[in-house]
């Protein structure tokens, strides 16, 4: 489904090269829903916006569905693209426009017609629960209920891949465990592939059923989730599972 393979990334700073990403090789079998967790600065955005070209490697290969996205036309791409959707930390949704016209929107650049973009959208807006909030703007919603609208719009042009971009770091715990129930009846309901980063093991925890643990631009440690908690080999993994299994406890 999504594969990398021997992938660097640089960038470059002036006269300086900064290495985002070294060695990358990882497999996300199509099912799958793939955390990839993390601090700041580990590489783990740079690795997510790979998938979809938001940024290229400098060397390595990059496979979704079996083509290496950087070989196509600019018209294969275009569609392959529409099979990966995406969702962000901060919503990204257009103020200017209802909610209801931010889900159609990628079915509008798409050429649908108008008849199957209300059928599309009112059938998204009934899956998230906000088929009563069809016309509010963004202004007027919570923040769950924004990466509500960011999450069936990121469904409009039925993917088979979504990306998580650290997609409940901006919510309250509650919402967070609201959108996580609701990317697990995606996943289940749609046989959608999830490829989310994070940089709260209680996030993996949660959903996951693979993860990759990254560090200074590596992955260190990558296993399923029961693997990776119940024997972390590397002290940052041990780090991350205690956040969630704490070890000692308090004194009395």
């Amino acid at each position: 489904m999504i594969e990398f393979k021997d992938v660097q990334k640089v960038y470059q700073s002036g006269q300086q090269n900064i290495e985002a990403l070294s060695n990358i090789n990882l497999t996300i079998e199509k099912g799958d829903i793939f955390g990839v967790v993390g601090y700041s600065g580990a590489g783990k955005s740079t690795l997510l916006r790979l998938v979809n070209l938001l940024e290229r490697p400098t060397s390595g290969e990059v496979k979704v569905n079996g083509k290496i996205l950087t070989s196509l036309s600019k018209a294969s791409l275009r569609k392959e693209k529409k099979d990966i959707g995406m969702i962000f930390q901060h919503f990204h949704l257009l103020q200017s426009k209802t909610v209801f016209d931010n889900v159609a929107l990628p079915l509008l650049l798409s050429g649908s017609s108008k008849r199957k973009i209300k059928e599309r959208v009112d059938e998204l807006l009934s899956f998230v629960g906000l088929e009563s909030k069809a016309n509010n703007y963004p202004e007027q919603l919570s923040g769950g209920q924004k990466q509500r609208v960011g999450i069936a719009r990121a469904l409009a042009t039925n993917p088979s891949i979504l990306l998580c971009d650290e997609a409940t770091s901006a919510l309250d715990p509650d919402t967070t465990s609201a959108i996580l129930d609701l990317l697990k009846k995606i996943n289940q309901a749609y046989d959608i592939t999830i490829l989310l980063i994070t940089h709260e093991m209680s996030v993996i925890r949660d959903i996951c059923t693979k993860v990759a643990v990254m560090e200074n631009g590596q992955i260190v440690e990558k296993g399923s989730v029961y693997e990776i908690f119940s024997h972390p080999q590397t002290e940052i993994a041990r780090r991350f599972v205690r956040t969630v299994i704490h070890e000692h406890l308090p004194n009395s």
